[in-house]
């Protein structure tokens, strides 16, 4: 696997797709998908598109289809998600089984139970940590695979999407998958430096407080949804490569 190829045809990708007039309806979706809380999924709807075989780049219309589509995407996203819901859940019902109430400060417990804590703590965030990494890697490819082929079910193919991986080679997946999340951890300082940038501005300037809060939720709502652009094409081409390899 090429990735500095995926990574580069990614990074063009995301030059053509957001485009100002595109960029615009993608800025209306993702603001859409945060203010209701993904029940109207447009911005994912789109990532759907962007994700599906040889797209080019997805028309902004359709909002019924963007609709559709973006509830495919929630659906196998909680579904995805329930291990780790269900590991916290049992993880909270130890807790609450032998923590004292009403006072469940550490010096309240005594050395064994702070000690017992402690160590259901440190499980519970390992096994948690364990379990979404392995998550991660399938559901990545599983998101991928529903889009493909245009069922829900396709995104838990178990079977096919180990087969992918295996195709794909386990060290040039998991590389994959970790340049994936090192750009991701360059978004994020992205975003907290125009934090930092506009608290300046805001400190200098408290008087255009309204204009600047104004700027700050624009740029980050754009640069979101180029993320988003980029993310979905990055693992659509990583799909891609299990079948041309």
């Amino acid at each position: 696997m090429d990735h500095g190829a995926i990574l580069s045809s990614s990074l063009t990708y995301v030059k053509e797709t957001c485009r100002p007039d595109r960029w615009f309806y993608l800025f209306i979706y993702l603001l859409i998908n945060a203010v209701t809380l993904c029940i109207v999924p447009l911005f994912s709807g789109y990532l759907y598109r962007i994700m599906e075989a040889d797209p080019g780049i997805p028309a902004v219309s359709g909002i019924k289809d963007l609709f559709c589509k973006g509830w495919r995407m929630n659906i196998a996203g909680v579904i995805y998600a329930l291990p780790a819901l269900l590991i916290t859940a049992a993880f909270y019902l130890l807790i609450t089984g032998f923590t004292p109430i009403p006072s469940n400060s550490p010096e309240s417990l005594g050395p064994e139970n702070a000690a017992m804590l402690m160590g259901l703590l440190l499980a519970f965030i390992v096994t948690l940590l364990l379990v979404s990494l392995l998550i991660s890697l399938i559901s990545t490819l599983g998101m991928v695979r529903m889009t493909r082929n245009g069922k829900i079910r396709e995104a838990f193919n178990l079977r096919e999407i180990l087969a992918s991986i295996k195709t794909i080679g386990w060290p040039d997946y998991v590389a994959a998958i970790l340049i994936l999340i090192v750009c991701a951890l360059a978004f994020s300082i992205i975003l907290e430096l125009i934090a930092f940038a506009f608290g300046i501005l805001l400190g200098t300037f408290g008087s255009l407080i309204t204009m600047f809060l104004f700027l700050w939720i624009l740029i980050i709502i754009l640069l979101a949804a180029a993320f988003g652009v980029f993310s979905a094409r990055y693992m659509a081409l990583v799909y891609d490569n299990a079948n041309t390899t």
